[in-house]
């Protein structure tokens, strides 16, 4: 089987549609790079699929239920570990449940580690239990449409599917 063209992937852009974003991510996971390379083409890959966010990034537990850490990364400063349960990234991660912030500075909990930040997305990747929580950051209140957020829901179910077995 030849190997995927990743930098074709990559060439998508705000105009892609999300199953095209959602191709491109599937190709990337399925390079023959190391998983964390992978998941850092993930996030390259839905840094260019929005225009102008602030940060694409995913944060994985370290361990579950205590906190989680920044495994992969796109764009301007963000926090390198969050506690489960709080803020943003936390929250999603404890819920399970995708959270759409329109005005970031009126989430409870939230760190402000990036003040460009106005609006963002928390997609957990899941699959009997928490691996990762997608976040994507806009430097505007109300950025992400519902089509935005099914992309990322996408991305994070691929993540998910092929998520490599834990220890």
């Amino acid at each position: 089987m030849p190997e995927p063209d990743v930098a074709a992937a990559l060439a998508i852009g705000p105009a892609s549609s999300v199953r095209e974003v959602a191709e491109a991510a599937q190709v990337v996971l399925d390079a023959g790079a190391p998983w964390s390379s992978r998941l850092q083409g993930v996030c390259a890959v839905l840094w260019r699929a929005r225009p102008s966010l602030v940060s694409a990034s995913l944060y994985v537990p370290a361990p579950p239920g205590i906190r989680l850490v920044l495994a992969a990364h796109q764009g301007g400063p963000v926090a390198l570990s969050v506690p489960w349960h709080e803020g943003l990234v936390g929250t999603a991660a404890a819920d399970r449940v995708v959270q759409i912030v329109p005005v970031l500075r009126m989430f409870h909990g939230h760190r402000l580690d990036n003040p460009a930040g106005e609006a963002a997305v928390a997609v957990p990747v899941t699959r009997h239990g928490v691996l990762a929580v997608f976040v994507l950051v806009a430097p505007e209140r109300d950025a992400f449409t519902p089509v935005e957020v099914e992309m990322v829901q996408q991305v994070a179910d691929l993540a998910a599917q092929r998520w490599p077995p834990g220890p």
